[in-house]
C-alpha cells in the first residue's frame, strides 16, 4: 500500500555537516546562528555508519514524502536532480524522515514536535540501525553531500545592519568580513537563530534562511522567536486579532484563553491567562500543561523553572508542575530570567544575600549582599565596592576589575565599561577581562536603529556599538571594525 507523508514546504534549522555518514539522526545546536551538528542524536559513542550491505533488497512499495512540489520515494535512491531542487532545511527534513519512519525517538525538540503531528509517526526506539536498509544508507550519504554543496553557497555567519534610505531605515545582512550578503531590503531584521531570521517586508513579518529564501512568507503582523523552532505570532484575521504559536512549517496554534509570551524552552512555553493574569505553561500546540496559577514565571532549564507564588516568594517546579525547590527565596527585582538555571546553578536571594543553588537546593556559592548575574558561558559576575568580580561555577574568581558594567559572556567575550553607565564608553573584553583592542565605543541605548539596550546587541561574535562620532558600527571579537553605518 502506498504511504503518503505530506510535509509541505518545511523549515528546519541550518546545520553544518561533515562528510561522515551518521548512523543516527542529527542533533542540532541552537545557541546561535553558527550552526553545528553532532553525528548522532544521541548515541552511546561516536560510531560510524555501518558499511553498505551489497546484498540485493526486496522490492518494496513506495514510501512517499512530499517536499514542496516534489514527491520523493524513500524506498528508492533519491535522484541527484531531485536533491538539487531542495534547500538546506528540506534536505535536513528528508534525512530525518528516513529515521522517523522507523520510529526513531527524537530528543531534539524541534524534530519531536514536528513528527508527532504526523499520524504515521510512532516513537519507539533510540536505535533503529537494524531497520536501516542499503537504500537508506545511500540516501543519507547523498543527502549529506547535497547539504554540503548547498551550505557552501551560504555565509556561515550573518549580522543585521542598517542604513538610511530616504526617510526610511533599511536593514541588510553582512558576513564576518563586512561584505553585504543580503542587500538592504528589510524594514526590520532580527539576528539569525537556528539558521533562520525574522524579517519585516512592507510592514509584514516573515522568516528567511541564510540565502534569503522565505521559510515563512511575510504575511504576519508580528513574529517573535521563542525557542525550539517555535515563534509567537499575531495576525488580523477577518477583522479580529489572533495570536498564538507558530512553527517553521507554517502551522499556527492560536488561543482564546491565553496570551502567549515569547518565552519558552524544552517544549514548554510561557502563557498568561487573559482573565486572571497569572502564568502557566503550554505545549507547542498551545495546549495547557501546567495551569496558570503563578504571579511570575520563567523558562525551564535542565527540567526546572522559577515561579513566584501568591505570597511573592520564589520557588522551582519541574515539567509536571511539581514543586521541587520550596517557595522561600526573594524573586529578582528585574526579569525573573535571572533566576533561571544555567550551568547547573540558579541565582537566588535569601535574607538579602545572593546565593547560587543547585537542583537539589544546596547552596554552592554565597557572595553576600551584592548584586550578581546568573551564569552565562560558564561565568557570572557581581558588583562590590565599585568593582566587578567574575566567577566560575566552582566559585573560583576569574578576575576583579574596576568595571562599572559587564554584560553576560557569550563565546568567551563580553561588553564592559570603565565609565559612568549613562553615556559611557564601552569595549569588548575576553574571559579574563582584557580589552580586545584599544578602541572604545559608546553604548547604543538611544540609537533609533537599535531599540534594545546595547548588551542585547552582542551575540558572542560581534557587537553593535556607536563610535565617537555616533555612527553605528559592528566590531568583531578580534577588535576589528567590519562595518560602519552609511
Amino acid at each position: 500500500m502506498k504511504k503518503i507523508i505530506t510535509i509541505g514546504i518545511i523549515a528546519m534549522m541550518l546545520v553544518a555537516c561533515n562528510n561522515n555518514t551518521s548512523s543516527q539522526p542529527e542533533n542540532e545546536d541552537k545557541s546561535n546562528n553558527q550552526t553545528q551538528v553532532e553525528n548522532q542524536e544521541p548515541a552511546p559513542d561516536d560510531e560510524q555508519a555501518p558499511e553498505e550491505d551489497e546484498k540485493e533488497e526486496e522490492v518494496k512499495d513506495p514510501f512517499m514524502i512530499t517536499l514542496g512540489d516534489l514527491d520523493i520515494d524513500l524506498n528508492a535512491i533519491v535522484p541527484q536532480e531531485t536533491l538539487d531542487q531542495l534547500n538546506i532545511v528540506e534536505l535536513r527534513t528528508l534525512r530525518n524522515a528516513i529515521y522517523a519512519r522507523y520510529g526513531y525517538d527524537f530528543e531534539t525538540v524541534r524534530y519531536k514536535n514536528y513528527f508527532l503531528t504526523q499520524d504515521w509517526y510512532q516513537p519507539t526506539s533510540k536505535d533503529v540501525n537494524d531497520q536501516i536498509t542499503v537504500i537508506d544508507q545511500r540516501n543519507v550519504r547523498y543527502i549529506q553531500k547535497a547539504a554540503v554543496a548547498y551550505e557552501r553557497q551560504a555565509a556561515a555567519y550573518l549580522i543585521p545592519v542598517v542604513k538610511s534610505v530616504g526617510p526610511d531605515r533599511v536593514w541588510a545582512y553582512i558576513n564576518y568580513g563586512g561584505q553585504v550578503i543580503l542587500d538592504y531590503q528589510y524594514l526590520e531584521a532580527d539576528e539569525y537563530r537556528d539558521g533562520v531570521a525574522v524579517i519585516n517586508v512592507d510592514g509584514k513579518y516573515g522568516i528567511i534562511d541564510m540565502l534569503g529564501n522565505y521559510i515563512i512568507e511575510p504575511t504576519y503582523d508580528s513574529i517573535k522567536y521563542i525557542s525550539d523552532a517555535t515563534y509567537h505570532y499575531s495576525l488580523e484575521v477577518g477583522g479580529a486579532y489572533e495570536s498564538g504559536l507558530l512553527d517553521l512549517y507554517g502551522n499556527t496554534y492560536p488561543s482564546d484563553t491565553y496570551i502567549n509570551h515569547a518565552k519558552g524552552s524544552q517544549g514548554l512555553y510561557l502563557v498568561e491567562d487573559r482573565t486572571s493574569q497569572k502564568f502557566g505553561y503550554v505545549d507547542f500546540m498551545n495546549q495547557e500543561v501546567i495551569p496558570a496559577i503563578y504571579e511570575r514565571a520563567g523558562i525551564f532549564v535542565d527540567g526546572l523553572a522559577p515561579v513566584v507564588n501568591a505570597d511573592k516568594l520564589l520557588g522551582y517546579i519541574d515539567s509536571s508542575g511539581q514543586v521541587v525547590i520550596p517557595f522561600k527565596y526573594t524573586p529578582d527585582e528585574g526579569m525573573i530570567d535571572e533566576n533561571e538555571f544555567s550551568h547547573g546553578l540558579a541565582k537566588v536571594v535569601l535574607e538579602g544575600n545572593t546565593l547560587y543553588i543547585d537542583a537539589i537546593d544546596d547552596i554552592k556559592i554565597n557572595i553576600g549582599p551584592h548584586p550578581g548575574s546568573k551564569f552565562s558561558d560558564g561565568l557570572a559576575h557581581y558588583y562590590k565596592d565599585g568593582q566587578v568580580t567574575v566567577i566560575e561555577p566552582s566559585s573560583l574568581v576569574r578576575y576583579t576589575f574596576d568595571f562599572t558594567y559587564v554584560s553576560d559572556y557569550h563565546n568567551g567575550f563580553a561588553v564592559a565599561t570603565l565609565g559612568d553607565l549613562d553615556g559611557s564608553e564601552y569595549g569588548l573584553i575576553d574571559a579574563y577581562g582584557r580589552f580586545v583592542s584599544d578602541q572604545v565605543y559608546k553604548a547604543d541605548f538611544n540609537h533609533e536603529s537599535s531599540p534594545n539596550s546595547h548588551w542585547t546587541q552582542f551575540d558572542g561574535y560581534s557587537a553593535r556599538l556607536l563610535d565617537a562620532q555616533g555612527n553605528l558600527v559592528v566590531v568583531t571579537t578580534e577588535g576589528q571594525q567590519i562595518w560602519i553605518e552609511e
